[in-house]
């Protein structure tokens, strides 16, 4: 799968990044995200943020940890038994078809 790819969606242009996940991601954050997959440890991943509605800042790691909560071991999102971030890392590669 080609995180390239591109489909009109009401007058929108998605990456293939949103089109697969659905999460409305901003083009800053797809960046980070992709700069994440290469490196578990680029910083952009937290540090690219947007303002919500209710003035909350959210991060391309928060994005995607609300996306996976449901299949993130409680342990592992509270970084008690496992990363959160190699656990996202690994189950963005897995989803985009990366080995």
């Amino acid at each position: 799968m080609s995180n390239n790819r591109a489909s009109k969606t009401e007058g929108h242009f998605l990456t293939g990044l949103e089109h697969d996940f659905g999460i409305g991601l901003n083009v800053q954050e797809i960046a980070a995200t992709l700069a994440f997959i290469e490196d578990e440890h680029h910083p952009d991943f937290t540090a690219a943020y947007r303002t919500t509605i209710k003035g909350w800042d959210v991060t391309p790691y928060e994005i995607f940890l609300s996306y996976y909560h449901k299949e993130m071991p409680y342990g592992t999102q509270k970084a008690t038994t496992g990363d959160p971030y190699a656990w996202l890392h690994e189950k963005l590669r897995q989803e985009l078809g990366m080995k």
